[in-house]
């Protein structure tokens, strides 16, 4: 037992080594040019600062939009940054918040490999389980296109508790009652990381509790995941409710204001979304048909006759590997049509998280297959040297074949690069069959192929990307715009607030304009002055001295929930939308006057059900802990 923990606790300092040493380039360097970087370097800044000043749950950042304020954290989920909120004291001096970003993009890949080794531990060996946690961190998805290329940092932390989830599900299997309560705990950090990810993950674990089980057990199983999967979802209903019920207050539909039906134009292999994309909609292809064959070896390999490890269990995230691909492409179009609510995943290629999960189970079930020691592999070094030149030689030529504009030759460039990304796995199994026959060299073609396709999928995306045209006009180029964009901090357009005037313009330089002619609180209308004595989000408080009736208009987007109430009295007073800001209505005398913005019907009925679900939690707690302890006095 003490050498399993010693190896354990190897394993995992290895782990956290190589996910410090692939993430430690955006520490020092960042990833200013990533897609996305801009939103949520903006977001982080705001939600930390707010929530160090004692704003527990920093729905409104009063601060963006050039001083306008910002629903933005009443529909974005909040985990990820309460976690790199945690970061903000370390780096006080830090004024582009960067570090801190970096520093929870650093932390999340660790978690990812720390808790992908403890469940892969549960269904392979130890080494199995530490090459199946790696290859989940440096497969190109997680790493290379999360990270470095889109900066998807929701979508990136949920990577997180994908394994968390798969590891409470075994043990609960196996008989430990407690590992329930892990899954609900674990669906709800979902939850509140990134809705679309648990859309796309969430009958995973209930049919992997259902085909772990056996016999009648299996109806229970999967109940009791399902079960647990509804409480994870009450838990974080402080977040979801109010998200999913108050989007007509924002301006969802310039998120695509030329195509609503985003899916439609957003398969593999048929059309492009975004032209000035283009490369990177390439890369996806690419990295798709290369995930495909390693799907393809590892057919071969975990269903020959001599593989030890359950079939059943093999089958299965084979079964989700094949599903993951499928989907991706239009040959799903009649499922996306059926189930409408999968639409809103938007891009059919963000199941590419699910193919990144499966991939890493299946890697970790090679290797835990074959006991074999790394010196037996290399005696079949021809095999892999073939395959590395071959693929390395076809993914270039295909690449640049592929990138030609000519759309007469669409079809005919699929079914080409499709054959040529995949003649070199055709021809190794072929040399294997003629001339090989062993199982060994089977292996080594399958840890040759995860390796190849990591890093001509990983490192050299990285290393390329400033080549890949992946790099738009309006992201963040250090240092020249970092500074003007974190001052003016602009949310993207589909958070704009409903009531704001869309004649006004959602530019930097509108903006700015708008917020620097209100100066925060000004009189539009009627005699008296104004000052503000308090000003912090979501309430703030003002001394009117009004000679007659006066209107006012305060440095804050009008949105639904502003209440102004003169104090002591809490008279009600009349507020109104002045081209998207607050406006208030003041009758003539010396008042002081409280601007809040109050929690609405949702956002209390969200609190409710995410209390009454902790009260559930918390009797189940009480309930299985009873449970075992009267178990061991009757041992």
């Amino acid at each position: 037992m003490l050498f399993l923990q010693k190896t354990t606790t190897r394993h995992l300092f290895f782990i956290i080594f190589i996910a410090l040493l692939v993430t430690l380039p955006s520490l020092f360097y960042g990833v200013f040019d990533a897609h996305d970087i801009k939103v949520h370097l903006l977001w982080s800044n705001g939600f930390s600062r707010q929530f160090w000043q004692g704003d527990l749950y920093p729905r409104w950042l009063s601060d963006s939009n050039a001083g306008l304020g910002s629903p933005s954290f009443f529909f974005y989920p909040p985990l990820p940054y309460y976690i790199t909120s945690l970061f903000h004291p370390l780096f006080a001096g830090d004024t582009s918040g960067w570090l801190t970003l970096a520093s929870s993009a650093c932390l999340s890949l660790v978690l990812s490999g720390i808790t992908a080794y403890f469940w892969l531990g549960e269904i392979a060996t130890k080494s199995a389980a530490l090459i199946g946690a790696i290859a989940y961190m440096l497969l190109p998805y997680h790493l290379s296109v999360n990270l470095y290329l889109r900066f998807a940092f929701a979508e990136y932390w949920a990577l997180v508790w994908l394994p968390l989830i798969l590891y409470f599900t075994v043990r609960f299997v196996k008989g430990s009652r407690l590992s329930f309560l892990g899954i609900i705990l674990s669906f709800s950090l979902l939850f509140f990381t990134h809705l679309l990810t648990l859309m796309i993950f969430a009958f995973v674990p209930v049919l992997y509790g259902i085909i772990l089980s056996t016999g009648r057990q299996r109806i229970k199983t999967g109940f009791s995941v399902f079960i647990a999967l509804f409480l994870g979802l009450g838990l974080s209903a402080v977040y979801w409710i109010t998200a999913i019920t108050t989007q007509d207050n924002i301006s969802v539909g310039a998120l695509w204001p030329d195509n609503p039906i985003f899916y439609e134009t957003s398969f593999l292999f048929v059309s492009k979304q975004f032209p000035y994309r283009l490369a990177f909609w390439n890369y996806l292809e690419l990295l798709n048909l290369f995930m495909g064959a390693i799907v393809i070896l590892s057919c071969f390999l975990l269903f020959s006759q001599k593989v030890k490890n359950s079939k059943l269990e093999s089958g299965y995230w084979v079964f989700i590997s094949c599903i993951s691909i499928f989907m991706m492409t239009p040959l799903s179009k009649w499922f996306w049509d059926i189930f409408t609510i999968l639409q809103k995943i938007q891009f059919p290629w963000r199941f590419h998280t699910l193919l990144t999960l499966s991939t890493s189970a299946i890697i970790a079930l090679i290797v835990s297959s074959q006991e074999l020691k790394i010196l037996n592999y290399l005696r079949n070094y021809t095999v892999v040297l073939f395959l590395t030149f071959s693929i390395g030689l076809t993914s270039g030529l295909c690449y640049l074949m592929y990138t030609v504009e000519s759309e007469d030759l669409s079809v005919i460039r699929v079914f080409i690069f499709l054959f040529l990304a995949l003649l070199p796995i055709f021809i190794a199994l072929l040399i294997i069959e003629s001339k090989f026959g062993s199982d060994r060299t089977l292996l080594a073609l399958a840890i040759g192929a995860i390796t190849i396709a990591m890093c001509l999928n990983g490192v050299w995306a990285i290393g390329q990307k400033f080549n890949l045209g992946l790099v738009l006009d309006d992201n963040i180029v250090k240092p020249e715009r970092l500074s003007q964009i974190l001052e003016l901090k602009q949310d993207p357009a589909e958070y704009r607030p409903r009531w704001f005037s869309t004649k006004i313009g959602w530019s930097n330089k509108e903006l700015k304009k708008l917020s620097q002619s209100i100066n925060r609180a000004n009189v539009l209308a009627g005699q008296g002055n104004i000052t503000i004595k308090k000003w912090q989000p979501r309430n703030i408080i003002l001394e009117a001295q009004a000679k007659t009736r006066i209107f006012v208009t305060l440095g804050q987007f009008y949105y639904q929930g502003w209440h102004a109430k003169i104090l002591p009295t809490y008279e009600q007073l009349a507020i109104y939308s002045d081209r998207g800001l607050l406006g208030i209505k003041i009758p003539e005398g010396k008042h002081r006057i409280s601007v809040r913005l109050k929690a609405g019907m949702e956002e209390r009925i969200g609190r409710i059900v995410s209390l009454i679900s902790v009260i559930i939690t918390l009797a189940l707690l009480v309930r299985v802990w009873h449970s075992s302890n009267s178990e061991r006095k009757q041992i």
